[in-house]
């Protein structure tokens, strides 16, 4: 029951400061209490990892992480990258400064296989965009810079790489794929 009292509270955390009068940074206080009496905070240099127990219902976890997140920001001043994931198991949600949060999703594992190795998650050429949008989250900008016998170019800026979209034929699937990488200073 500790579990559930404490996702009410976290997922209300936007409405903290309006409902009970306290000040923002009061609020944040008492969420970021009430998560680490649950969870396991780890800082590093990358940003922190918040561990948690595989109790939190999965329709809250997304909720649950952005309270924490939001909270976090507020009194750190700045958001910062977290990475959210269950005790003993995988991630469950990436928090982001230049692409928000994000609830990450794992197959079950009836659809894993321990014999088969995952698939390297970096961006090459040929790539989907949806692969792209699910890999990466939405990109700060995005921008037509012409046109090309297939369709509209389309470029895809993110903090490390811009990545131009195009509309390719690849493996008898013709769909918008990454044409080529200029990775950012």
């Amino acid at each position: 029951m500790k579990t559930e009292l404490v996702i009410v509270l976290l997922a209300s955390f936007a409405f903290a400061t309006s409902a009970v009068g306290q000040s923002q940074q009061a609020a944040a206080e008492s969420v970021i209490e009430n998560a680490r009496a649950i969870c396991t905070f780890t800082e590093a240099a990358g940003g922190l990892t918040v561990t948690c127990p595989r109790t939190i219902a999965r329709d809250s976890r997304l909720a649950f992480a952005t309270a924490i997140a939001d909270a976090d920001a507020v009194l750190s001043g700045r958001a910062r990258q977290i990475s959210f994931r269950l005790k003993g198991g995988g991630l469950f949600a990436e928090a982001n400064p230049q692409t928000g949060i994000r609830e990450v999703t794992s197959p079950p594992p009836s659809a894993r296989s321990s014999t088969t190795p995952s698939k390297p998650r970096t961006v090459v050429v040929g790539t989907l965009a949806d692969t792209v949008l699910k890999w990466r989250g939405k990109a700060l900008s995005s921008t037509q810079i012409g046109r090309d016998d297939h369709g509209l170019l389309v470029e895809w800026r993110y903090p490390d790489a811009t990545y131009m979209m195009g509309r390719r034929l690849q493996g008898g699937i013709e769909a918008y794929r990454v044409i080529k990488i200029t990775p950012r200073p």
